[in-house]
């Protein structure tokens, strides 16, 4: 049995003064945390939230949304219960990121797509 679906959430380019600017995908991986700021968090003004994604050999990429370092590019309540949910079930799909440059060598999510796990019977 082969199960392969993929949902792209968030936006997909940026048109600025008639050229595309792509986002950059990034590459797939597990969930291995997702960090929401609550509003009375001292980190709230820095970052509204953060996903961390298991590339495979012990490698953790991080990015983020929201916030001074991301400024304007959020993360929706069902975007992120998203998350959370392919954080719970992270044995059975992976998430590919898609980012945009921010502060510094900040990564900002913008959208991503979620795979089932190829489970061949």
């Amino acid at each position: 049995m082969k199960i392969t679906f993929g949902t792209l959430i968030g936006a997909v380019a940026l048109l600025t003064s008639g050229s595309a600017l792509a986002d950059t995908i990034g590459s797939y991986g597990t969930v291995a945390q997702v960090t929401v700021n609550g509003t009375s968090s001292t980190e709230y003004t820095m970052a509204r939230g953060r996903l961390v994604i298991d590339e495979g050999q012990e490698f953790y990429r991080h990015y983020q949304w929201g916030g001074t370092a991301c400024n304007g590019k959020n993360m929706s309540a069902d975007d992120i219960a998203n998350l959370l949910l392919a954080l719970k079930e992270r044995r059975s799909m992976t998430v590919t990121p898609a980012w945009i440059a921010g502060a510094g060598d900040t990564r900002c999510l913008v959208s991503y797509r979620i795979t089932a796990i190829e489970v061949v019977q």
